[in-house]
């Protein structure tokens, strides 16, 4: 395959897209911050900055790197009895990464709404019924297939919305 060919342009591009670093300087911030702690050996509270990808279009990923970004902003990261960034720091990387998370958000809420659906459960769904149609003795919920439970809710509209 020659390195010029449209398909080998696509394939570094998505490549590219698939294992993208945050914005600008934030690596650095990263780097000198935060990887001490959250690297790939022992990565405290589970987190592994070192090797997460920038993929703010993933809504796991999406969550992730704003917990990362408001725990930056609220002071909590880095830890007091770490070396602390300069103020200025602090500014160009929340920034930085800020302005795409924002954007995600943004596209999120336009695309999907600020609530995650929900629909009525087999009980609900008797109810309404039996208000609609002025039947208290209707019972069908029975004979309604059961719903899956998430976090021990049963009316999620599926898997899609679980930001894991």
């Amino acid at each position: 395959m020659k390195s010029n060919s449209p398909l080998f342009a696509a394939l570094a591009l998505l490549t590219a897209q698939l294992h993208a670093d945050p914005p600008g300087e934030s690596l650095d911030f990263l780097e000198q911050h935060c990887w001490d702690c959250h690297d790939d050996a022992k990565p405290k509270a589970g987190l592994n900055l070192m090797d997460l990808d920038f993929d703010p279009k993933s809504p796991g990923n999406l969550a992730i790197w704003t917990h990362v970004h408001d725990r930056v902003t609220s002071g909590e990261m880095p830890p007091k009895d770490k070396d602390q960034p300069q103020p200025s720091e602090t500014k160009v990387f929340l920034r930085e990464l800020g302005n795409p998370l924002l954007s995600a958000w943004e596209g999120l809420y336009k695309e999907e709404g600020r609530t995650v659906g929900r629909r009525l459960n087999p009980t609900e769904y008797e109810y309404t019924l039996r208000d609609l149609l002025h039947a208290p003795w209707l019972e069908i919920k029975e004979v309604l297939p059961p719903d899956p439970s998430v976090h021990g809710f049963d009316k999620n509209l599926g898997a899609r919305h679980q930001r894991t």
